[in-house]
């Protein structure tokens, strides 16, 4: 199963933006997205793989550290993604110390066969990983 896309937090977007396309332009990535709260980076002849949003903040404006990172895997099936998910999460998550949500995205223009799951990984303060799974 493919990677679709991999999203990162970042307290400044600007700068993260910055130094990513620098980085990232002897590659051939280019901007293809820039919102406020987003942008989005691509291959100049493939389709968006790469984003930064801003880094949630709680009601003080303060970043919230456990933001982590959101991994995007696309299936060629609805089938695809369940067998998948139940193959490679569930044989292993009683090793993990995560939380791992999933849901099934909407509106990143995801061609119509296919289907994508969003994981947002951040650490627990328990020993015990939960997994909330929705699809749409």
């Amino acid at each position: 199963m493919p990677i679709a896309h991999v999203s990162l937090p970042s307290s400044s977007l600007l700068e993260a933006t910055a130094f990513y396309l620098a980085a990232l332009k002897p590659l051939g990535y280019e901007l293809f997205l820039a919102l406020e709260n987003q942008v989005g980076l691509k291959l100049k002849y493939g389709g968006p793989d790469f984003c930064l949003h801003t880094a949630p903040t709680d009601q003080k404006g303060n970043v919230i550290k456990s933001a982590g990172l959101h991994v995007a895997f696309t299936g060629g099936s609805q089938k695809a993604v369940r067998e998948w998910w139940e193959a490679a999460l569930c044989s292993v998550i009683e090793r993990l110390e995560v939380k791992i949500t999933a849901h099934r995205e909407k509106d990143h223009n995801t061609p119509k066969a296919t289907t994508a799951l969003t994981f947002l990984i951040s650490r627990e303060t328990t020993s015990n990983a939960r997994i909330t799974s929705r699809y749409g």
